[in-house]
């Protein structure tokens, strides 16, 4: 249900894979969760902006 049609669950994964990506970059852990918080946050606006979603797979 939550990988189905809205973008929730990939947001987050992204923002993880992000957060983690800016540490490695050795950023401050303080300002790479303020940075993921953001991405996320603009993320899901684009998304319910614009209708996005993710494609249907038949089962």
């Amino acid at each position: 249900m939550i990988f189905r049609q809205e973008i929730y669950a990939t947001a987050c994964i992204l923002g993880g894979m992000l957060y983690f990506g800016l540490l490695e970059l050795n950023m401050k852990p303080d300002f790479a969760k303020v940075a993921v918080i953001g991405f996320i946050f603009v993320l899901r606006i684009i998304v319910v902006r614009y209708k996005l979603a993710l494609p249907k797979f038949g089962y």
